[in-house]
């Protein structure tokens, strides 16, 4: 069920967003962001290694940002852009009118 759930909802996007990089997008939008890739990957139940590479793919489509931790120099913290917000809020209205009324 959930391959089927997951290959509809990638369908549905027109962009090809994936379905982990749409749950981080939804995982920041929730609960805010400003959280470090490894806390990120933690609520996942992830490795920090394939959070990073999640964040980098998120990063390069311009819809995260990775600062330095002003409390730690050695860290990052993830931010959400307004184009990640907004292409969160498409991948919802997306994956509605695929499933219909």
């Amino acid at each position: 069920i959930e391959q089927l759930a997951r290959n509809r909802f990638e369908r549905a996007q027109p962009d090809g967003l994936r379905l982990p990089h749409f749950a981080v997008l939804n995982h920041l939008v929730r609960l805010g962001d400003g959280r470090s890739p490894a806390q990120i990957a933690r609520a996942f139940q992830l490795g920090k290694p394939a959070m990073t590479n999640t964040l980098q793919r998120l990063e390069a489509r311009g819809f995260v940002t990775l600062e330095p931790d002003p409390q730690d120099a050695r860290a990052k913290l993830v931010r959400l852009t307004e184009a990640g917000r907004a292409r969160r809020e498409d991948a919802v209205r997306h994956a509605q009118a695929d499933l219909g009324p």
